[in-house]
């Protein structure tokens, strides 16, 4: 499992289709259905079903899902942890108060 997969099913999932996924990630549509593709075969079923125009989440996808969202945003809160640290920021402030 890679964050390209990840980022790739976010993008599905809020666009609503491969087509519209691969363009919000600057891909080609074959990458997406690819990075798709493998994801499904490492975890061993599918995480979107293809029977409608746009792909839907599975029941056992929508669980994934849920749970690939938030490796997500603690993802985007390292990179911002990250770019503090790289700047003349402190990474921690402590304060002490006396009486």
């Amino acid at each position: 499992m890679t964050l390209d997969q990840l980022l790739a099913l976010d993008a599905i999932v809020a666009s609503g289709t491969f087509r519209a996924a691969a363009e919000r990630l600057h891909k080609a549509q074959s990458a997406v259905s690819h990075q798709i593709k493998k994801l499904e075969s490492e975890l061993g079923f599918r995480l979107l079903s293809r029977d409608d125009y746009r792909p839907l989440l599975s029941p056992v996808g929508e669980v994934c899902f849920r749970e690939a969202t938030r490796v997500l945003e603690l993802v985007t809160q390292l990179k911002a942890v990250a770019a503090g640290v790289r700047g003349d920021q402190e990474p921690m402030i402590s304060i002490a108060i006396s009486a």
